[in-house]
């Protein structure tokens, strides 16, 4: 999976093989992914288009589908771009994955297939050494994967659905960005982000759906704290945020 983002990310030419529609898509969603396009850059259906050799109609269909999971953003009057967020809506995005991912940890391990068990333990496994600047691109699609991953292991194809919109609105890469101007910091977070995954997958891998709860949130408050350092988001908000969801459960 990770090849094939990789291969994707870097296509050039004419595409062929299933529609063209989904080939399109396929190749922007995994350049947003591995962050080849910055936030707040103009998707121009007429240079994809040219690029790709294909008609806008394919071009058009999958810029469509791009904004309905959440990877782009459609602005009246002047087209799509890759999103730039509010502090609200960066919070918004934080407090969605912290309802859904925390239970689908703990339905993960209950419900986690030898395969998806091997491919978990391997998706973490090749994020160990990724610690420097030149290796975000990889580690934001293995993180992505990770976190896909546990999702679908959970074994509720609504759960995963709704999940894939709320980690596409997530805006890793301004996170990642930021930390690639501190290269000290952004090694410190990648070291520490790969033993909460470990954990995460462990616990999930071997069966233990509280570990696994409890590895998720202690995984997302990281999040939370590089949130606020990173990205200036207020961690009052946050925590008020966070306090809202803990108190309606």
């Amino acid at each position: 999976m990770i090849d094939q983002f990789q291969d994707l990310a870097r296509h050039r030419g004419p595409l062929q093989k299933k529609s063209l529609k989904s080939e399109v898509f396929d190749v922007l969603q995994s350049r947003v992914i591995a962050g080849a396009y910055s936030p707040g850059t103009w998707l121009r259906q007429s240079e994809i288009a040219d690029e790709l050799a294909v008609s806008l109609t394919p071009v058009r269909e999958a810029l469509d589908q791009l904004v309905a999971e959440g990877l782009a953003q459609r602005v009246p009057y002047r087209g799509v771009r890759v999103p730039m967020f509010t502090d609200d809506e960066i919070v918004d995005a934080y407090v969605a994955r912290l309802i859904i991912e925390a239970p689908a940890a703990g339905m993960a391990a209950h419900n986690v297939s030898s395969s998806r068990s091997a491919s978990l333990l391997s998706l973490v496994e090749q994020t160990e050494n990724l610690t420097e600047p030149a290796h975000m691109a990889q580690y934001r699609r293995l993180n992505w994967r990770i976190h896909r991953t546990i999702a679908e292991a959970a074994g509720n194809v609504l759960l995963a659905r709704v999940h894939a919109i709320a980690i596409n609105r997530f805006p890793d890469w301004m996170l990642y960005e930021s930390l690639l101007q501190k290269p000290d910091e952004l090694r410190s977070v990648l070291k520490r982000e790969y033993g909460e995954h470990a954990a995460l997958v462990d616990a999930i891998v071997g069966g233990r759906p509280t570990e696994a709860v409890d590895a998720a949130l202690l995984h997302l408050r990281g999040v939370r704290e590089d949130i606020a350092t990173s990205l200036g988001v207020p961690e009052e908000l946050l925590v008020q945020r966070e306090g809202q969801v803990c108190a309606g459960t």
